[in-house]
């Protein structure tokens, strides 16, 4: 078995491996303390037989290896119990700001599809912690450990388009964000029942369904102290969004590609908007069945 410890200012982070898997055991980002988690689960699927299978970082794994250098750690599994060709790797690579974790799928077996894998999700070890998320315009979570909340999206959706969250205690928090610059699908499950909490982001696999589908968990994760509370980790993540791919070029008449006749509405409709070619010009279906 190894140990890590890994502190800087601002923020502390200790791991182990032990015979079969590895131990996230907790750390600390001010005065937000976090509990013993996973560094994943994975969700498999026999397509023989239909069974699906359930894997965590914690155990169950025949190959475990960890290379460390400097800023950089990597933690290697292989041989999964179930008997299938898999491999996963995770990484942390470590700066003055927090962590940044990235995670890699390497499923080689036509027998197994995998699902979806879990993102490194920090779990909340305080008695009393605020939660923010995303939602809609953005939730505040006063005390969330007492109150009863099941919250479950997709992101990006309607409801949920911002990809981090972010735990306060008194003037520290803990920034979690997805510095994904292709804002791929991801589902939050946030759960706080009877005292007991879980914080969970998921990658459904891509080419889901098809046996020896590998994947990369698009963007990582950070996980990042901050001084301050919900918009000062608020502030962290725009600093990322204003460089992401999908924030459109602007010019001081606006976005280029915008048609002339929209740009000239002297109102605006929030309505379905569909987006296919057998559509061609596409508009809101209220303008168009007005026949406007």
């Amino acid at each position: 078995m190894s140990k890590f410890l890994i502190e800087r200012k601002g923020y502390s982070l200790s791991l182990e491996t032990t015979a079969d898997g590895v131990l996230l055991c907790g750390g600390s980002f001010g005065a937000v303390t976090v509990a013993q988690g996973p560094l994943f689960t994975l969700l498999l699927r026999n397509l023989e037989n239909g069974e699906e299978i359930a894997l965590s970082a914690e155990t169950g794994w025949n190959y475990v290896r960890e290379t460390e250098s400097g800023d950089y750690l990597r933690f290697d599994f292989g041989a999964p119990a179930s008997g299938a060709d898999l491999m996963l790797s995770v990484t942390l690579q470590l700066s003055e700001r927090g962590v940044h974790f990235e995670t890699e799928v390497s499923n080689l077996d036509e027998r197994y599809s995998v699902l979806e894998t879990t993102y490194p999700i920090p779990q909340p070890a305080n008695d009393v912690f605020d939660l923010f998320i995303t939602a809609g315009p953005g939730h505040v979570l006063r005390d969330f450990r007492h109150r009863d909340y099941k919250w479950e999206r997709w992101c990006p959706s309607a409801h949920l388009c911002m990809q981090y969250m972010a735990l306060t205690v008194g003037g520290d928090t803990l920034y979690i964000g997805h510095h994904d610059r292709e804002g791929r699908t991801k589902r939050y499950r946030i759960l706080s029942e009877e005292g007991r909490v879980s914080l969970a982001v998921a990658y459904p696999a891509e080419n889901l369904g098809k046996g020896a589908n590998s994947h990369r968990l698009r963007g990582g994760v950070n996980w990042e102290y901050v001084k301050g509370d919900w918009y000062d980790a608020t502030m962290r993540y725009a600093e990322f969004a204003h460089t992401a791919d999908w924030i459109p070029y602007i010019n001081e008449e606006g976005r280029p590609d915008t048609p002339k006749a929209f740009k000239e509405l002297p109102f605006w409709v929030f309505d379905f908007l569909p987006n296919i070619p057998e559509q061609g010009n596409n508009m809101p279906e209220s303008l168009r069945y007005a026949g406007i």
